[in-house]
């Protein structure tokens, strides 16, 4: 079970001990969580069929030689991709600039 604990306080060194320190546990559900809207989460995109097979074409590759990606990865969650799919990863960054990544979606990643 996944939790989230809220406090009103930083915890001290003794942690939750604290007696000052109010904390909530709330069961959380990965419908609850936007991961895709958080700042270190790069960009998810769901490639359409067409597209990856124009990717594979591209690069003279296989589907099997893409690197995989779990159907169970929080990060694709949101984009309903099923065993097969290839999902587009985009990453900024302040050295390389924009660089893109190809994942296949798998069953056990």
């Amino acid at each position: 079970m996944k939790l989230l604990a809220v406090q009103r306080e930083k915890p001290s060194g003794r942690g939750f001990k604290s007696r000052t320190a109010l904390s909530i546990k709330i069961p959380l559900k990965m419908k609850d969580i936007e991961m895709l809207k958080h700042t270190l989460v790069p960009q998810h995109e769901l490639l359409k069929p067409e597209d990856a097979q124009n990717l594979l074409k591209k690069y003279n590759i296989s589907l099997s030689q893409l690197p995989k990606l779990s159907q169970k990865d929080p990060a694709i969650h949101d984009l309903n991709a099923k065993p097969g799919d290839v999902i587009k990863i985009i990453r900024q960054s302040p050295t390389a600039g924009k660089s893109i990544f190809f994942r296949l979606v798998t069953e056990d990643g």
